[in-house]
């Protein structure tokens, strides 16, 4: 299951990353008359696709520690994509889901002892 997460956040964190090129180059540049500019709103999506990467190496490690990190990269992506993140938003979430199973079922594990 593990392994699973770490493939899928890897996923994410291209998906992200993808974004924040769309975002950077063509996107959002009627945001800029508000004082906000495509670049610092892709600063955004890249800030959450270096939390989805490293939520993606914890899952090897600490689960819960990486679910959180993929809860806050899809919070901050949103900020920085909008509608543009529904897709990898929803791979993040998929991604968190894998990473709190993989916490319940280790800390049942370790009950059974």
């Amino acid at each position: 299951m593990k392994w699973a997460t770490f493939a899928f956040g890897i996923v994410s964190v291209l998906l992200t990353v993808m974004t924040g090129l769309i975002v950077q180059g063509t996107f959002l540049v009627h945001v800029a008359s508000t004082g906000t500019t495509h670049e610092k709103l892709a600063v955004i999506v890249y800030g959450a696709a270096a939390m989805a990467l490293l939520g993606s190496i914890m899952a090897l490690f600490r689960p819960r520690f990486a679910a959180w990190c993929f809860v806050i990269a899809s919070v901050v992506g949103v900020f920085g994509a909008f509608d543009l993140w529904m897709f990898p938003g929803s791979v993040l979430f998929v991604t968190m889901i894998m990473a709190f199973v993989q916490r319940s079922e280790k800390s049942m594990m370790e009950a059974g002892k």
